[in-house]
Order: C-alpha cells, then structure tokens, then sequence
C-alpha cells in the first residue's frame, strides 16, 4: 500500500512538471506572470467630481479589449462579470503595456478601487487591483480645526465665571441653579459654550 501511494505523488508530480512546461494561457505568454501588472492611483480620498489619475503596466499581447475599471470595492474579486455590471467607470487599454489614464470620480460616495482585466471575456479575473480610494463629499477634517472653526470657547477660568439669572434682585439658591440645568461651579475644561435659541 505505501508503494501505491509513492506511485501516485510520482504521477502527480510528473504531470505537474508537464503542466508547467507545456503550459501557458492565451492571456499570459509564458515569459509574463500577473505579478508584473499593476495599478497605482494618485490620491486614496477623492471627492465627487474631482480628476483622478492612474498609471498602470500591462502587457501588449492581450486582447484590444483588455480594460480598467472603477469598481466598489465590495464587490467580489475574481468575478469579471459581476464587476463589469457594477462598474461606474472604465478605459479600454488597446493594446498598451503601460500608461496612465484620468477618470473624473462620479458623484457616489464609497469606497472604491481600479481592476485590470486582461480581457472583456468573462472568464478572466482581474490581474491588478489598486489601493482603496475613498470617495467623500467633504474631506475628514481634525477635530482641533473643526472646534477652531466653530469658534466655540473651551476654557472657562474661575475669574470668568458665567452669570445667571436672577429674581427680584436677589441671588438664586445654587438648588435652583442646579434644577435649571446651570453649573455652579467646577466648569469642566473642555465644555463648549452653549448657543442660545433664537
């Protein structure tokens, strides 16, 4: 039984070796691996309407319409027909080995990322994928300049305590302050001044 199964890795073995040197594809001639393509993209955040650019390298020996596309990134890679269906946009590569392209982002926010397929058969999957890019309709700001630009104040020292309302010229007790919803004291440093309603 052990030299049975010697037998059967020695065919397996000796078929693999045949495969590989006989082997090929129509897409990939034999000197080219898809390790060899790629896609890079100028900016990973984009917003709607903004010129993207992307360089890619391919191989000349593919079909005229082999192509690019703006794909979600959810959708499954592998799968030429489900990305061709939800692709927002595409070039046709035309028989170059490598260039660049623009694209001008559609208006969807998402996430999204460039596929490179060696032809429009569907039976080939993508060959490249680039980075996400992040389509947004207002790039993420820090939350330092976002609390510069509201112009909201978020110390109060103790020489600067607020007023509060008071009744017939008299102080109010601190237990209304507090049922009012005032702070009496200990204003914490980082309390943004409340707007008042118009």
């Amino acid at each position: 039984m052990k030299r049975n199964r010697s037998i059967v890795w020695w065919i397996t073995g000796i078929i693999f070796f045949i495969g590989a040197i006989l082997g090929g594809s129509p897409v990939f001639p034999l000197n080219e691996s898809p390790q060899q393509f790629t896609i890079t993209v100028s900016d990973r955040e984009v917003k709607p309407g903004q010129e993207i650019f992307i360089t890619f390298t391919a191989s000349s020996d593919w079909s005229a319409d082999a192509w690019i596309g703006f794909i979600p990134a959810d959708i499954p890679l592998g799968n030429q027909k489900i990305a061709d269906e939800y692709d927002l946009d595409y070039r046709q590569l035309k028989n170059t080995s490598q260039g660049k392209f623009s694209f001008i982002v559609p208006n969807v926010e998402g996430i999204f990322n460039f596929r490179l397929y060696p032809s429009d058969d569907d039976r080939y999957p993508e060959v490249a994928v680039s980075e996400t890019i992040r389509v947004v309709r207002e790039p993420n700001a820090p939350l330092d300049s976002t609390i510069d630009n509201l112009n909201l104040k978020l110390e109060n020292h103790d020489d600067e305590l607020p007023s509060f309302p008071e009744q017939d010229g008299d102080e109010m007790p601190i237990y209304k302050l507090l049922s009012m919803g005032q702070i009496a004291t200990h204003i914490p440093t980082l309390t943004p001044t409340p707007i008042p309603t118009l």
